[in-house]
C-alpha cells in the first residue's frame, strides 16, 4: 500500500472565524466540556472544566452565547452551542510532540 504524504496544516495566530459542530466531555484527568470548533475544514477544541457558576470558565461562555443562568436550574450545552458561529483567538503552543493551535479559553465569543 502506497500512502500520500501531505503538507502541514498550519494555523496562523491571531483570530479566526468558525462554527461549533459538536460538545464533548471527558472526565480524566478532570471533568472538562470541550467545544469543537471548525474552520476551514480544520477541528480545534476549546476545553472549559464542567462548573457551571456565573463566575465559572464554563458560566462565563454560556452567558457570552446569551444564556441566562438561574441557581438550581439545568442547561444544555448542546442546545446553546451546537451550530453557533464563534470568533476566537488561536496561540501556537510547542510541545514535545509538536506545534499546536491552541484557543484563548476566554476568546471565544458569538459572531
Amino acid at each position: 500500500m502506497e500512502l500520500e504524504i501531505k503538507p502541514d496544516r498550519k494555523i496562523e495566530e491571531g483570530s479566526h472565524v468558525g462554527a461549533i459542530i459538536r460538545v464533548e466531555y471527558r472526565d480524566t484527568p478532570f471533568k472538562y466540556t470541550d467545544l469543537i470548533i471548525e474552520m476551514d475544514g480544520i477541528t480545534l477544541k476549546s476545553g472549559y472544566p464542567t462548573i457551571v457558576t456565573s463566575d465559572s470558565k464554563l458560566g462565563q461562555l454560556f452567558r457570552r452565547f446569551g444564556a441566562v443562568l438561574e441557581v438550581g436550574k439545568k442547561i444544555d450545552p448542546d442546545k446553546v452551542f451546537i451550530g453557533r458561529k464563534c470568533t476566537f483567538l488561536t496561540m501556537n503552543k510547542t510541545t514535545k510532540k509538536g506545534t499546536f493551535a491552541e484557543v484563548l479559553q476566554d476568546s471565544v465569543k458569538p459572531v
